[in-house]
């Protein structure tokens, strides 16, 4: 089965590419950047990332992912600069002489671009035109196939499985820092559940109970029963249950449950801690898959 994949590319600390002359930066925890200067003069690099470093000068990794020679990719910049439309995003590309065989000036946030022949390696920057602040989350490179709806902060995935008479299984768990995608291989484990995942950005900032009722409302998805697929979301399944008696919930053992709602269950959380730069947590799927089909039915498959 073939896994969408959605680069993620942050401001983040350590990167020394950044226009620091009479700026003021402020990087967040969640990697949220403000960046304010009055004085810089249009033209100027704001920030630049590269997709080749020598790591014993600049100690640190590539900053952007490897990508296919002719297939068509879309940017997308999760920002917003002031005034509006006073900034360009710059791809410059090289072949492996390091001589520039191609360069792209791109304006808005929502850009496609073929990755050229002979590409060895190439250069992202955002290119000041008239710009004194910028917020800016992330840019995310991605296929350019892939729907729009994979930038929001609240991806809610296309069902992996499908049965419009059941009830929508949802499962709410982080996307991962460095790269967001979806699940198709946990097909085999839904069996006849209907199944969809709900992916939830670690920059979101808004309240994800509030965010998943309203996004069901909206859907007029009342037959839902919603799954905390990590300790965080425990809170919103909750709050999300709590507000619409019709939902049902299942939550982590962690998670403090006062008065032991009807429509509220527990189940015991495994992760599956992958260890790259950071970790990135998953839950046991063969024993959460488990419990689901205990509690509310179906045949595994």
């Amino acid at each position: 089965m073939k896994q969408n994949i959605i680069n993620q590319i942050y401001w983040g600390p350590g990167y020394q590419d950044g226009y620091h002359f009479g700026s003021r930066i402020k990087i967040r925890k969640n990697g949220h950047v403000s960046f304010d200067n009055k004085l810089m003069a249009s033209g100027k690099i704001i920030m630049s990332w590269q997709s080749k470093l020598n790591y014993q000068f600049s100690k640190m990794v590539p900053q952007l992912p490897v990508l296919a020679v002719g297939r068509r990719y879309r940017l997308y910049l999760k920002g917003q600069e002031k005034p509006a439309g006073t900034m360009i995003t710059r791809l410059i590309f090289r072949n492996i002489q390091g001589d520039e065989i191609k360069q792209l000036n791109l304006e808005g946030h929502d850009n496609e671009f073929v990755f050229p022949e002979g590409t060895v390696d190439y250069e992202l920057q955002l290119i000041n035109a008239g710009c004194t602040h910028l917020e800016f989350d992330r840019i995310e490179i991605c296929t350019a196939d892939l729907p729009k709806d994979v930038h929001d902060d609240l991806w809610l995935q296309d069902p992996i499985t499908d049965y419009p008479d059941k009830p929508v299984h949802l499962l709410v768990m982080s996307a991962g820092k460095r790269a967001k995608r979806d699940f198709p291989w946990l097909k085999r484990l839904a069996g006849d559940l209907a199944v969809q995942i709900m992916l939830v950005s670690w920059q979101h900032r808004d309240d994800v109970g509030q965010d998943i009722t309203d996004l069901l409302k909206e859907n007029r998805a009342y037959n839902t029963h919603i799954i905390s697929c990590e300790p965080r979301f425990d809170r919103a399944v909750i709050d999300a249950c709590n507000s619409f008696p019709a939902f049902q919930g299942l939550v982590t053992n962690r998670a403090y449950l006062a008065d032991r709602p009807q429509n509220i269950y527990r189940y015991v959380w495994r992760p599956n801690v992958h260890q790259l730069k950071e970790a990135v947590s998953e839950p046991d799927w063969v024993s959460l898959f488990s419990v689901i089909h205990a509690i509310w039915g179906g045949d595994q498959g």
